[in-house]
């Protein structure tokens, strides 16, 4: 109640453990006073944090991932916000299935998913390699230049 206001429910299935609580933040908000004697801020986690517009202009280089069966994925990024932002939704994936140690019965999805993430972090190095050794020659030649 005092950091981050949930924004979001739950369905239930046959094939799940999870009962059925739609969300309704009027009653999480109502609950929060009754508990702890205040209501919670619904903005801290945008004015603290940003919302995704701000992460699109002020950040680069994240991969989200949120496994389809993920009880958190309705407050995640599920789509890319630009090119170095990247959100997707595995399939058949539980909370953070992608970044535990792999196992033989992993469903294809995650083995996908990992590489796809990998293939980011391989490419955001590579970049970072190539910005470094061109500041690197530019640097060299203005130092030859001043001899």
């Amino acid at each position: 109640c005092s950091e981050i206001f949930q924004v979001f429910g739950q369905s239930a299935n046959d094939m799940d453990m999870y009962w059925d609580a739609p969300w309704d933040g009027d009653a999480v908000a109502k609950s929060c006073l009754d508990q702890y004697g205040f209501y919670p801020d619904r903005l801290h986690f945008a004015l603290s944090f940003g919302d995704r517009s701000d992460w699109a202009r002020s950040a680069s280089n994240i991969v989200w991932s949120q496994g389809e069966y993920d009880p958190w994925k309705g407050g995640g990024v599920t789509t890319n916000l630009s090119d170095s932002l990247t959100g997707f939704v595995i399939s058949e994936a539980a909370h953070h299935l992608d970044l535990f140690f792999s196992n033989e019965d992993d469903p294809p999805s995650v083995v996908a998913a990992r590489k796809l993430e990998m293939a980011h972090v391989r490419q955001w190095i590579e970049e970072k390699k190539e910005k470094l050794k061109g500041e690197s020659l530019k640097n060299l030649g203005e130092s030859v230049a001043r001899q």
